[in-house]
């Protein structure tokens, strides 16, 4: 194992079977990135924290960089060493360790990538990780659920679950945004149906993709056109894509659907897990498309400023 700063270690899983005979290197924390757990024998001898994953491209590590690094925190605070290992130290462990690198001495990505791979040569994060990573800096090296960027991180990989046969029990309705409630929608932008006037969701759940190539970028289009295009950035406006939301419930772990008002039962749209391509040419996975035409924009009303004459006694 090497040593990457005070009392923060990273390495292998021989490493902690060598420990467990000899605790020379100080360690009383251990966080494990496996597959399966330590040995109880080796658990009762430090304080331990198993996360459960694999080194492949499409593994959500980024969803327990906040669990683990409180837990290196903790053990160097309390603690007279952590050590961080996967199996062999290169990919997943070394993740959350340039994470850390990031968040507490202010590193880029490539700049703490560096670091670390100065004390331990053989860390490369896999590709899926290292866009975790790339992502957790564009989160200023925090975790926001909120954060447009990382709902469709969350929704991606869950659309590959389902691809991937996962059974939907398995989701957890948390990925689920908050409907919002008539009467308490004050000072807040709603889109609403456009036939009953239900609010149905958020502006804050949108989720915007950048223009494709329009008709060009259909297949049959694509497959007899030679001409190269460079990627669009300007933000597509031509549909709604949103997160899934309370109402969608009942409905939403099926592969594809419909997408009703919960009140009026008027078809809003579509859903489809696998993805969809929006009319601007952009391919959107998983695409909860709301038409535009069956909804209206209701944004906060702005209380006018009065101009108040002050009271004379002339």
């Amino acid at each position: 194992m090497d040593k990457i700063a005070e009392r923060l270690f990273l390495g292998a899983f021989e490493d902690v079977l060598m420990l467990s005979s000899s605790n020379d290197a100080g360690i009383s924390h251990i966080l494990s990135l496996l597959d399966r757990s330590l040995p109880i024998s080796i658990q009762n001898q430090f304080t331990c924290k198993f996360v459960k994953v694999f080194d492949v491209p499409d593994e959500d590590l980024l969803s327990h960089f906040e669990d683990c690094l409180r837990f290196i925190d903790e053990g160097r605070d309390n603690g007279t060493g952590v050590l961080v290992h996967c199996q062999v130290g290169c990919s997943r462990s070394a993740t959350i360790v340039i994470a850390w690198m990031m968040r507490t001495k202010k590193l880029s990505l490539e700049n703490a990538l560096d670091l670390v791979t100065e004390f331990r040569p053989c860390v490369r994060p896999n590709e899926g990780f290292h866009f975790q990573l790339e992502l957790f800096s564009k989160m200023n090296c925090q975790v926001d659920p909120q954060n447009s960027l990382y709902k469709k991180f969350k929704l991606k990989t869950l659309s590959l679950q389902m691809e991937q046969g996962t059974s939907p029990e398995n989701f957890s309705s948390d990925i689920l945004a908050a409907s919002p409630v008539e009467g308490k929608t004050k000072g807040e932008t709603i889109y609403r149906c456009k036939k009953c006037r239900q609010p149905l969701f958020r502006d804050t759940s949108l989720l915007s993709h950048t223009s494709g190539e329009g008709k060009e970028a259909f297949s049959w289009k694509a497959k007899s056109s030679n001409t190269s295009k460079t990627k669009s950035d300007v933000v597509c406006t031509q549909s709604l894509f949103i997160e899934p939301v309370q109402w969608m419930a009942d409905i939403v772990f099926k592969q594809e659907g419909k997408l009703v008002c919960p009140k009026c039962k008027s078809k809003l749209g579509s859903f489809i897990w696998c993805g969809e391509q929006c009319p601007c040419g952009a391919w959107v996975a998983p695409a909860f498309h709301i038409q535009n035409g069956k909804v209206d924009l209701s944004k906060p009303l702005l209380l006018a400023q009065r101009s108040v004459v002050p009271f004379s006694t002339n």
